[in-house]
């Protein structure tokens, strides 16, 4: 990951600060939708996942205050001028580096969003997920803030889902398409070359004291191994507590039953402890040479379209091996 300058956190007033709400409609929309325009202000209602909301026209500098959010926005082109970081990373992902402009400035965490450097950046445009509702009353005196869902009709979590909204929020549906369209191609590309139709593969975070199997249809692997049709993921033994992933204590590492394992690491030394476990090394995958170890980290736990060509990087030198 590659450092970026911090914003200034010297207080702009602005002359005017955009409300970022709409005139509610009967007939509620779908999030990403546009309801009406409005020639004569320059602005235009979007129907988002907090209710309608008066965007610019053509925005030009967007401030993201959801780190997953820099993927999509950078990916449709839209200028984006400032993000939110997740965890403790204070960083721009790697993959993401070159796709930000020299000016971009880091604005807090996802769960503190530092608003004075927000306001510093004079943003006409924020977007966020539904999270963003906690903040909500700050954000909008600000700029208009437009909030996507996470989600897609079948309750999973997908990243082409909340490109579609964010694409509807900054006018850019045509490149949404283009990079839907490459996934899909790489998608297939990876399907082709799986040897053995049908093997099972467990995506696996290893962190220092535990290891979390994650589920389907989850955050993990930036939808590429959803998507994929010629292997399986199947789901862990140990119940799952949170409806993301489940954590594996020692004594249950046999359970990790499969073909394949993506050990994604967050250390060298994490890693290094599970090798050393009896359990582990019992496992068929490890005896078969089936574990396929990553230190993509953020690209596999963010998600996005340019994590996604990372993770199928990742896949790819897997089915390879």
């Amino acid at each position: 990951m590659h450092p970026v300058r911090s914003a200034s956190l010297t207080a702009v007033v602005l002359a005017s600060a955009l409300a970022g709400c709409g005139s509610s409609s009967t007939e509620p929309a779908a999030a990403g939708s546009t309801s009406a325009t409005t020639e004569a202000s320059g602005t235009r209602t979007v129907q988002t996942a907090l209710g309608p909301v008066d965007v610019p026209q053509d925005p030009q500098r967007v401030v993201v205050v959801q780190s997953r959010a820099l993927d999509l926005t950078t990916a449709l082109d839209v200028p984006t001028v400032g993000a939110t970081y997740w965890s403790k990373a204070v960083e721009v992902p790697a993959y993401l580096a070159d796709k930000v402009p020299a000016d971009f400035a880091l604005v807090g965490n996802d769960d503190q969003p530092d608003f004075e450097a927000i306001t510093a950046l004079k943003p006409d445009l924020i977007i966020g997920d539904q999270t963003v509702e906690k903040n909500l009353a700050t954000l909008k005196d600000i700029a208009p803030v437009a909030a996507y869902s996470t989600e897609n009709a079948e309750g999973q979590f997908d990243w082409r889902t909340q490109l579609d909204q964010v694409a509807e929020f900054t006018g850019h549906q045509e490149e949404a398409k283009k990079v839907e369209a490459d996934f899909a191609a790489t998608v297939a590309e990876l399907d082709a070359g799986v040897k053995t139709p049908g093997q099972s593969v467990i995506p696996l975070r290893v962190r220092a004291d535990h290891v979390r199997w994650h589920l389907p249809g989850t955050f993990i692997g930036a939808h590429v191994l959803d998507s994929m049709k010629n292997i399986t993921l199947p789901e862990p033994t140990v119940p799952s507590e949170n409806g993301r992933f489940s954590i594996i204590p020692a004594e249950r590492l046999d359970t990790l039953s499969a073909d394949r394992i993506f050990a994604i690491l967050d250390s060298d030394e994490a890693y290094t402890t599970l090798q050393s476990q009896s359990l582990w090394q019992g496992l068929p995958a490890v005896k078969n040479g089936g574990v396929c170890v990553t230190k993509n980290l953020d690209a596999w736990i963010l998600g996005g379209p340019a994590a996604s060509k990372v993770v199928a990087g990742d896949v790819r030198a897997c089915l390879d091996a």
